[in-house]
């Protein structure tokens, strides 16, 4: 070989900075990953919390989605809705809702016989904001178990409740699988 080659490639391989160890995104993700998956995270947590069964959780770069039963209460919808917008912000994200959350808040406070006021929006963030200071460490968990396996079905859940020390809480929402669970919605 060349030496002049060689050494210009010896030059080159050492001339990169070593990676940060502390920097946790994959090295090829786009930033908005962690984003969505604190956000879907946020959502799960919150119907978690309500005794509200997700049927299949997906986060990764570009989407993100949660379904859950038809049949959750419009207190459940709201807090899910709101604590993911809120979970996003507070790592720096959008400052808005998304389409999808926005439009279920919407039906939410529909089947509550509400409108949407500056008030009733700042009592939801408050206790969004309330719910993720108490949930924090699951929301993180759950989302670090989403790096890893970025869709999660009934049983993938159920085994992940079940094992993981900050999800454990919420494993008696998941029985054993019962197939044929009726109408879902979809919240992103």
């Amino acid at each position: 070989m060349n030496p002049y080659l060689s050494s210009r490639l010896r030059d080159f391989a050492y001339s990169e900075p070593l990676r940060n160890p502390s920097n946790r995104r994959r090295p090829c993700e786009p930033p908005d990953a962690e984003k969505n998956r604190i956000h879907e995270a946020a959502h799960a947590v919150a119907f978690w919390v309500h005794g509200v069964r997700v049927e299949e959780l997906a986060a990764g770069a570009g989407f993100g989605r949660v379904l859950f039963p038809k049949s959750a209460s419009p207190q459940s919808i709201l807090l899910a809705a709101t604590a993911g917008y809120s979970a996003s912000r507070r790592i720096g994200g959008k400052d808005a809702l998304s389409t999808e959350d926005a439009r279920m808040v919407r039906q939410a406070l529909d089947r509550l016989n509400l409108t949407d006021s500056p008030r009733l929006r700042a009592e939801r963030e408050a206790a969004a904001e309330r719910f993720l200071n108490g949930n924090w460490d699951s929301i993180r968990a759950l989302a670090a178990a989403l790096r890893t396996q970025p869709c999660l079905f009934y049983e993938g859940l159920r085994r992940l409740l079940i094992t993981h020390p900050a999800l454990r809480r919420f494993a008696y929402i998941y029985p054993a699988y019962q197939p044929g669970s009726a109408g879902l919605f979809q919240l992103k």
